[in-house]
């Protein structure tokens, strides 16, 4: 459980770091084709699971770096796109601030939904 927050938790260090890096930018291109808000969640989603998949074996001493560009390359033909329009589709994202709110609001809900018990039962203790 531990391994799946600090995922999220470097996840969301990396969002900080992409919206310092877009605003260094006057203007983002809207990439073509723009990922729907629905087609950016699952796949944020996706990447998350994976990345906490990854994890849990980097603590297993797998060594993880093959391995996790296999998984992200799986993650983007799971959902028909390529690794390159996703970055452009981040970064446009990061630029719209606002869109890219609503998009990690909706995948820390999906990450919340897909929790056991058990972890939904730790995280509410952790908050309190």
């Amino acid at each position: 459980m531990a391994q799946f927050q600090a995922s999220i938790a470097r996840k969301l260090l990396l969002l900080v770091i992409v919206f310092l890096v877009a605003c260094q930018h006057d203007a983002v291109k809207r990439p073509t084709p723009l990922l729907e808000h629905s087609q950016m969640v699952a796949l944020m989603t996706d990447l998350q699971l994976a990345d906490a998949y990854v994890s849990d074996l980097k603590a297993n001493g797998t060594d993880v770096k093959e391995l996790t560009t296999k998984v992200h390359d799986s993650v983007f033909r799971i959902h028909n796109v390529a690794s390159e329009a996703f970055e452009e589709n981040l970064e446009w994202y990061s630029a719209n601030i606002k869109e890219l709110n609503k998009v990690y609001e909706d995948v820390l809900n999906n990450l919340e939904q897909i929790k056991s018990p058990d972890q939904k039962d730790s995280t509410a203790k952790a908050r309190k």
